[in-house]
């Protein structure tokens, strides 16, 4: 879903549902693969969008995330990620 529209609710359910449908799909694959086969990493970077946003504050990878819509979507974005089951 292209995101530079007006974010309605159905929008942003999409633009939610799609980065995540897709990473589950990922890590799924991944799980189902027998343990030799797997990837030893698997690299997913959700968006700076996850520690909020502000017109004054700098930050960085120490920062705490955001409680705003983008931060949400990072967070359930990076938990599906985590799901496959990799070398960490």
């Amino acid at each position: 879903e292209p995101i530079s529209t007006r974010w309605t609710d159905e929008i942003k359910r999409e633009i939610k549902s799609s980065r995540i449908r897709i990473t589950e799909l990922v890590a799924t694959t991944i799980n189902e693969l027998p343990e030799e086969d797997r990837p030893k990493v698997l690299v997913s970077a959700s968006a700076l969008g996850y520690y909020g946003t502000s017109m004054s504050a700098t930050f960085d990878e120490q920062s705490p995330g955001g409680t705003d819509y983008l931060a949400e979507v990072c967070r359930d974005w990076e938990a599906a990620a985590s799901a496959a089951e990799v070398e960490r």
